[in-house]
C-alpha cells in the first residue's frame, strides 16, 4: 500500500490545478525556514547527492522526499503564520519546484 502511494505522488500531471500564490508562499517558507533546512532539507540534499554521484538519481522519486518536506512546511506555516489551506496539488507543485531548483546544486553536498 505504501509503495503504491509513493508512486502516485510521483505521477504529477501538468493538468493539476494549484493556487500560484499559495505555492509561492509555501515554497518561500520552506526554503527560508532554518528548522526545515537543518532537519529535513540538508539530509535530503546529501542523500540525493550520493544518488546523483552513483547515477541512480531519479527526479520523480526525489519529488517524494520534497513532498514530505512541503507537507511538513505547510503544517508549520499554518501554526506559525496563518491558518491557510494548502491543497495536495499545491504541495506537489512545491515539491516539483524544489526538485527542479536543487537538482543541479546537489554536487555541493558531497
Amino acid at each position: 500500500m505504501l509503495k503504491k502511494q509513493k508512486n502516485n505522488l510521483c505521477k504529477m500531471s501538468k493538468n493539476n490545478m494549484y493556487d500560484e500564490e499559495r505555492v509561492n508562499d509555501l515554497q518561500l517558507y520552506v526554503e527560508n525556514n532554518s528548522k526545515i533546512y537543518e532537519k529535513d532539507l540538508e539530509p535530503i540534499y546529501k542523500n540525493l547527492a550520493k544518488k546523483q554521484a552513483k547515477s541512480s538519481y531519479e527526479p520523480e522519486k526525489a519529488q517524494v522526499f520534497y513532498y514530505r518536506v512541503a507537507n511538513k512546511g505547510a503544517n508549520m506555516y499554518q501554526k506559525e503564520i496563518e491558518p491557510k489551506y494548502f491543497s495536495p496539488n499545491d504541495k506537489k507543485e512545491v515539491a516539483r519546484r524544489l526538485e527542479e531548483n536543487n537538482r543541479d546544486e546537489l554536487k555541493e553536498y558531497l
